[in-house]
């Protein structure tokens, strides 16, 4: 049975109009504060151990701003009124900083807590990431462990937790980061030794959140059209999620190129789930690599932009790429996978053929308009359009393709 309809409505044209995923680069200019700020939650308080994960861009030397923070959900009042965690930067490095039951004013100690370096440049992506295990907390950069520190174990504490979580910054002052966050995520457990792969199987794409039994209890992945709400996508709940964050952007940040952006993570340029429909997108066709041969379908090939669709449930989806935007003659198709032969259908314009793999093939007569104009006529049909697709659950990429033939007429708008 389907019970979802969804509307995806892809308007193709030149130039790049907009951008759903992204990192946001923190600027923060002395008070005027760029920072997320989660609302203190129990569910992000894990006891018997934890993993704390960020991809990071600093475009400063963080020694002019000593105890600024990437994560920070962490207080230290005294020597016995402290709870929590954070990446801080204390004294040269970066340090991972939990709070446990046997230890004790580590405030004084915060220099033994295990710490790293990372580049300053405003062009190196780094991951960072801290575990705990009840005994030994560790940090790792780029997946691989840079340092450790034996505790002296116990639950972590948070009977003294009097801060909400904040993503960008420390607390109040001069303890603001300076650079791009992204990816950022939070598990109940030590992830690392997992069967499967631990920190470096995981940190190079995104999380599958409807994964079962997965311990994700905090996900901020920055994917969110520019909003300042920020969503929490852990445990697949629907957006904004059980603990979304809200960006306080006072300062001069901006939205940064996503983490994953460029990589693809290895077929698609963009992922999407339900909770984006009905979804609507402006891509760029012009910049993007030919990563689908279509030619092997009855396609001519060329650049194309892929969405990695993501369903948790069956669904029916409508989609189109007529709109009066769309400025190229495009094609597209649907694969299960990133194996190009693994395609479902296959369509060039609206009025012509959906091809499937089993060699039949069906077509409609679609009152279609785009903007695709050659020699000064316009070709309405030259865009898609498919009756209602019935997929069932599980991931999908659908691939939009530049058949490259007709280049814009020079009086387009993009």
């Amino acid at each position: 049975m389907w019970n979802k309809s969804f509307l995806i409505l892809f308007p193709i044209i030149s130039g790049l109009i907009a951008q759903q995923d992204n990192s946001f680069n923190f600027q923060s200019n002395g008070e005027n504060q760029d920072y997320v700020n989660v609302t203190s939650d129990p569910q992000h308080q894990p006891t018997a151990g934890m993993t704390l994960e960020a991809w990071v861009k600093p475009t400063e030397n963080p020694a002019a701003y000593d105890m600024n923070g990437i994560v920070s959900y962490l207080t230290l009042q005294g020597s016995t009124t402290e709870s929590g965690y954070a990446f801080l930067y204390k004294e040269g490095k970066w340090r991972f900083v939990v709070i446990t039951a046997n230890d004790e004013n580590v405030f004084p100690q915060l220099t033994s807590w295990p710490g790293t370096e990372i580049p300053y440049d405003g062009n190196t992506w780094t991951h960072i990431a801290g575990t705990y295990d009840g005994a030994i907390a560790k940090i790792f950069k780029n997946g691989v462990e840079d340092d450790s520190y034996n505790t002296l174990g116990g639950a972590i504490v948070w009977e003294d937790i009097d801060t909400d979580l904040y993503i960008g910054k420390y607390l109040d002052g001069n303890t603001s980061f300076k650079g791009s966050i992204d990816e950022v995520r939070l598990w109940e457990m030590d992830i690392e030794g997992l069967e499967g792969g631990g920190i470096q199987a995981k940190m190079n794409s995104t999380v599958d959140v409807n994964e079962p039994d997965l311990g994700l209890i905090g996900y901020w992945k920055f994917d969110d059209n520019q909003s300042t709400t920020v969503v929490d996508y852990a445990e697949g709940t629907a957006a904004p999620g059980q603990n979304p964050g809200l960006l306080t952007n006072n300062g001069n940040g901006t939205c940064d190129t996503d983490v994953f952006a460029g990589s693809g993570s290895g077929c698609f340029d963009m992922e999407i789930t339900e909770a984006d429909f009905p979804f609507s997108d402006l891509a760029d066709l012009e910049s993007v690599d030919d990563t689908w041969p279509m030619e092997d379908i009855n396609g001519l090939g060329g650049p194309d932009f892929t969405y990695k669709v993501t369903l948790s449930e069956p669904a029916s989806v409508y989609i189109t790429t007529c709109d009066a935007e769309t400025f190229l003659d495009v094609e597209f198709a649907i694969y299960p996978s990133c194996d190009h032969t693994s395609w479902m259908l296959y369509q060039d314009d609206s009025n012509l053929n959906t091809f499937y793999p089993d060699g039949s093939s069906e077509q409609y007569e679609f009152e279609c308009q785009s903007g695709v104009v050659i020699n000064g006529n316009p070709q309405p049909t030259w865009a898609n359009m498919f009756p209602r697709i019935d997929l069932e659950a599980g991931e999908y990429y659908f691939a939009i393709g530049n058949r490259n033939i007709f280049p814009p007429e020079e009086d387009d708008p993009y």
